[in-house]
């Protein structure tokens, strides 16, 4: 069984990898196979799924920000004063 151990993550990797899970699927039962295969695909289904979900509002707010053209920014010793005056 040939092992991607390198620093460097390649496709070429990915593949072998891929490759050796397929050959250990083939030769479990079909049973295990559908239930292997289904899990893989849930994995696949919700990889890209959103880790946060806001709120109408807060996604509202966040838009809001994105499209300001100038916000206004703080040093740290200003931010500081900021949340020390809010209690944080």
């Amino acid at each position: 069984m040939t092992t991607c151990a390198s620093v460097w993550y390649t496709e070429q990797c990915m593949i072998q990898l891929l490759d050796q899970a397929l050959e250990r699927l083939r030769e479990l039962p079909q049973t295990d196979q559908d239930l292997a295969a289904a899990e893989l695909l849930n994995f696949v289904k919700h990889i890209d799924a959103p880790q946060i979900q806001l709120s109408d509002e807060q996604l509202a707010e966040v838009e809001r920000r994105i499209a300001k053209k100038n916000p206004k920014t703080l040093t740290m010793t200003e931010l500081d004063a900021h949340l020390k005056r809010r209690g944080i």
